[in-house]
């Protein structure tokens, strides 16, 4: 490792870079998110309808 002492010019060039890579992965963690309520949502309207209409009566005994 070298002990070399960052440059003023290099050091808001690395904040640069990380806070690209942070703000990279919050899209990726969002876009992940939207993707899963999609899926969650077509999944419920699948299921809803899939269902049959009640019948109007009903056998009891």
């Amino acid at each position: 490792m070298s002990d070399a002492v960052p440059s003023r010019w290099e050091l808001p060039q690395f904040a640069r870079r990380v806070a690209a890579q942070q703000g990279r992965a919050s899209r990726e963690q969002l876009d992940r998110w939207i993707a899963k309520a999609e899926r969650q949502a077509a999944e419920r309207r699948r299921g809803e309808e899939s269902w049959t209409t009640p019948p109007e009566w009903l056998v009891e005994h």
